[in-house]
């Protein structure tokens, strides 16, 4: 899980991580600041893939990477033709 930013819509801490996988159930060294640079919030994710939504992006955005090397799967934005957020987490796990 990547945390681009706090409840507050600014810069993450770890404290933060920890609150956001206590509230998802999730182990906190799963959880990721994403903060800096050129977008602020997701920084590095909005750098290095493209959202599919025409340069805007509306949030929440959810989106599946393949855990093996971060392949860009699915996002709830996706085109057409593109697997749903849900099929695509499904078909990962039966990988």
């Amino acid at each position: 899980m990547v945390l681009g930013e706090n409840a507050a819509s600014g810069e993450p801490t770890l404290a933060d991580c920890s609150a956001y996988a206590e509230t998802y159930g999730v182990s906190p060294e799963r959880v990721f600041i994403d903060y800096g640079g050129t977008f602020g919030g997701w920084n590095e994710t909005f750098s290095n893939i493209s959202t599919y939504s025409g340069g805007s992006i509306g949030l929440p955005w959810t989106a599946v990477l393949r855990g093996s090397n971060l392949e860009y799967v699915a996002s709830d934005y996706a085109l057409q033709g593109y697997p749903s957020v849900k099929e695509a987490a499904l078909s990962l796990l039966e990988e």
